[in-house]
């Protein structure tokens, strides 16, 4: 997935990596999720409402922790 195609789409630089980064690494938390992309916690709390809000992330509890998942492409 290209970022280019993401920001076309109204996607911000940071919520596009972010999307990015779900995709590669599958289920995940806040923290490994600002681990592998390189943004605070902060930042990827932000982005992840407004991808949640778009209808491309979804959540579920597992061990009293929120796990990100981000939904197809093909959704776009």
């Amino acid at each position: 997935m290209d970022i280019s195609y993401l920001k076309s789409l109204g996607f911000s630089d940071r919520a596009g990596q972010l999307y990015i980064t779900l995709l590669k690494i599958g289920p995940s938390s806040v923290r490994k999720l600002a681990e592998f992309s390189g943004f605070n916690r902060g930042v990827v709390y932000e982005d992840l409402k407004w991808l949640q809000e778009q209808g491309l992330v979804d959540f579920y509890e597992k061990e009293n922790k929120q796990w990100f998942v981000a939904g197809p492409p093909e959704q776009l």
